[in-house]
């Protein structure tokens, strides 16, 4: 287990900027590990903070899919 870097865990504003900045940059969106690894925190905050982004609208999540995650709206 990865510990919460400095900061603390990420918000959700947070990954979405950086999913954002990923999508924009790779084309592509980014996977569970990738964006942990990015945030400098474990798995399960990022799955955490995606289930909020999705229950807010701001992305969709396709599941079963590596990188299904779809930005919807502006955050």
């Amino acid at each position: 287990m990865r510990a919460n870097n400095i900061d603390g865990a990420p918000s959700a504003d947070r990954v979405f900027q950086e999913i954002r900045a990923y999508v924009s940059h790779w084309n592509i969106s980014p996977t569970i590990r990738e964006l942990a690894h990015n945030l400098n925190c474990g798995h399960s905050t990022v799955q955490r903070r995606i289930l909020e982004l999705a229950s807010s609208g701001a992305i969709t999540v396709y599941g079963g899919r590596s990188r299904g995650i779809v930005i919807k709206g502006k955050k």
